[in-house]
């Protein structure tokens, strides 16, 4: 599997967990679902509100990724493998998953300006908390990086910049 098709599979994965439901059986899962429930539980009623509305849209641009998640990423469902040249997994498109990391990160910021009078640049810079999620974005940023570099559009000695330069 290629790099970019690993770190595409990982978003899909991780979007798939952020939008499962509260809980699985009698189970709680880490979901902005649990969240919500929970922001609930504090009375924020009007917080709430425009979470709800913005969880709803989220999960409405998800359905796509989720199945995939569900038939070939996380499990290897074996009649969507035999049958995937007459009923092929509907396609994720980049602009499917953009959409849907934009919702999330407009999400987790509506949280984070209530709560802690903040904003975080989802899209634009990586909070290191030492988790597979934070890896997975700063090899995003490192991929995204190498193809800017190859099309020309970094000058070369950009390359031999940085702290991390003499790695």
């Amino acid at each position: 599997m290629t790099e970019s098709r690993c770190t595409l599979a990982d978003v899909q994965l991780s979007l798939s967990r952020l939008t499962d439901p509260a809980r699985t059986r009698h189970h709680e899962n880490l979901s902005l679902e649990y969240l919500q429930e929970q922001v609930e539980t504090l009375g924020h009623r009007e917080l709430s509100a425009r979470l709800r509305i913005m969880l709803n849209d989220l999960q409405e641009k998800c359905p796509e990724i989720k199945l995939r998640r569900n038939k070939r990423l996380a499990h290897s469902d074996l009649t969507t493998f035999l049958l995937s040249k007459v009923r092929p997994l509907p396609v994720v498109s980049q602009q499917m998953i953009e959409d849907a990391l934009s919702l999330a990160g407009e999400y987790m910021n509506t949280i984070e300006g209530h709560y802690c009078k903040r904003q975080v640049l989802y899209e634009h810079g990586i909070e290191l908390r030492h988790d597979a999620d934070s890896l997975v974005a700063l090899l995003k940023f490192g991929f995204r990086f190498k193809e800017l570099a190859i099309a020309g559009k970094i000058p070369d000695e950009e390359l031999s910049k940085g702290r991390w330069s003499d790695a």
